[in-house]
């Protein structure tokens, strides 16, 4: 089992250190210290040797933040996180000096200071292990050429590695032929509903984006209980991040529909970021995203009401999922997937998907699809008490 990341924390704001430290700690991180100056923010870190720093640039003193950061950075190597109220030209110039591993303006909320603090780890991790660059021999691998996507094919079909990474950020911005390299080495895999990709506690993390159909990531209870804690719809990168931390798998990934999935070598990828050290902001603000649909989509989970965690959840689900079609959000989901979803009966999901029908909320004529007539009075019910 992994241990807990340490990560110092520099700040002369006392309330704002404090609240920092907090949600740190609640979020499983251990915090070795709270620093209020760049003195004694080098003299910890070199005794403690935390995983990460989180320094404010204005300190009292005559050290900053960037002092202390570049000499914490030239000493130990530790990575650093600038957090700071000032976003002005000057002082990012003088910033960047220190190679600070993100960059997060005041005011932020925790699960964007979650996102950076995760990637910069990963970004750590990876410049430890050394990732070696794509050479110029593997730049020179033939390709088939490929046919044209047309706007009927979709996702699905004849679709090939390079032409869905060519329409999925951020591979989407990569040069031609390092794609091409990339897509070379990935293998697009057919899967039928319900089989089984990885098993929660697996050694090897699956590297892999879902191309058409639906993943689902579920994480067991202490008594034996299947707990859906992530939908991942085409083009998501968020199990790419879990694969990347090369751990043991945390959740158990299976496909929900009828699915397809692109396979990536992991060591491929890890060439891409050692190369593009800019996607790990397209990483952050996915992750931030992801991490803050979860913590919408598990309070509204957590309500007693069921039909609360219903409406809750095809909330969740609209934005990634929906397609907006006569002026209706539609998604492809059974009410057993939904009583799945939500920890209910398939016959409760269905009594109360049909109140809600009758409503006019819900539109439940064709089987296997939920059309949301009336998306505002969805809401109103997730929000209701």
């Amino acid at each position: 089992m992994s241990t807990a990341k340490r990560i110092l924390v520099v700040e002369d704001e006392s309330l704002v250190a404090f609240d920092i430290e907090q949600g740190l700690e609640r979020q499983g991180y251990s915090v070795t210290g709270v620093i209020d100056s760049g003195e004694q923010a080098v003299e910890h870190a070199g005794l403690y040797m935390p995983d990460l720093v989180l320094m404010d640039i204005r300190l009292r003193g005559d050290m900053d933040g960037i002092k202390a950061a570049t000499e914490i950075q030239q000493k130990y190597q530790i990575p650093i996180i600038f957090l700071t109220a000032y976003g002005d030209e000057s002082t990012l110039q003088r910033a960047m000096v220190a190679e600070p591993y993100g960059y997060i303006l005041k005011p932020f909320d925790r699960t964007e200071l979650r996102a950076a603090i995760e990637v910069a780890l990963l970004r750590a991790n990876l410049a430890k292990r050394g990732t070696r660059k794509i050479d110029s021999a593997m730049l020179e691998h033939k390709v088939q050429p490929l046919e044209p996507i047309t706007a009927e094919s979709g996702l699905k079909g004849k679709i090939q590695p390079f032409q869905f990474l060519s329409r999925v950020s951020p591979f989407s911005s990569l040069p031609e032929k390092e794609l091409r390299v990339l897509a070379s080495a990935c293998q697009i895999q057919p899967l039928k509903a319900g089989e089984l990709i990885a098993h929660e506690g697996d050694d090897d993390v699956p590297c892999f984006i879902v191309v058409s159909g639906r993943v689902a990531l579920i994480k067991t209870s202490l008594n034996g209980k299947e707990l859906i804690v992530q939908l991942l719809p085409p083009g998501d990168l968020f199990n790419l991040i879990m694969a990347l931390k090369q751990d043991t798998a945390p959740l158990t990934a299976r496909a929900q529909t009828d699915t397809d999935i692109l396979r990536v070598p992991l060591s491929h990828f890890m060439m891409i970021l050692d190369q593009h050290p800019e996607i790990y902001r397209i990483f952050v603000d996915q992750m931030a995203a992801c991490l803050r649909a979860s913590h919408d989509f598990a309070r509204g989970l957590a309500h007693d009401r069921v039909e609360v965690r219903i409406a809750s959840a095809l909330c969740a689900l609209v934005p990634r999922f929906a397609s907006n079609q006569e002026e209706a959000y539609t998604i492809a989901m059974t009410r057993q997937e939904i009583a799945d979803l939500t920890g209910t009966t398939p016959e409760t999901a269905i009594r109360t998907t049909k109140a809600m029908e009758r409503l006019a909320i819900l539109n439940l004529e064709r089987p296997g699809v939920i059309k949301i007539s009336d998306l505002e009075g969805l809401q109103e019910l997730a929000e209701s008490e």
